[in-house]
Order: C-alpha cells, then structure tokens, then sequence
C-alpha cells in the first residue's frame, strides 16, 4: 500500500482584513472523500488542515501494532 500525502495552504483572502490562519479551509468532494478514506489517519489529516504549512505531510493511516510472539 502507498503512502498517502497532503499538502495544506494557506487559504487566499477575499477581504483586506482576511486573516489566512483562521479562514475557514472548504473541501471539496474528492478531498472529503480522501479525509475520510479508511486510509487516511484523521488525527493526523486534521493538524495538517490547522498547521497549513504547505510542506508533504503523511497522512496514512499505519496498522496497529498487534501482540507480539516470543
């Protein structure tokens, strides 16, 4: 399985007071579906929309770790 890879940027502003931190980010119907894809980590997906660094953040979801044989 790939990995899954998102890059999250500032919002433009409409409005000179605009403060692009705070825009709200709308996403649209393929992007909805790719957050909430079983694939994708939410958490992680979620402080990448709030970080809005624009750099490749990893988004996949990774197993979890079962128990372990000796």
């Amino acid at each position: 399985m790939g990995r899954r890879l998102v890059e999250v940027h500032q919002p433009l502003s409409e409005h000179i007071d605009d403060d692009p931190q705070t825009l709200p980010i709308t996403l649209n119907a393929a992007m909805t579906a790719f957050k909430q894809a079983p694939q994708t980590d939410g958490t992680v997906m979620e402080r990448a929309m709030n970080y809005r660094s624009g750099m490749p953040i990893d988004v996949t979801r990774h197993a979890e770790p079962g128990p372990q044989s000796l």
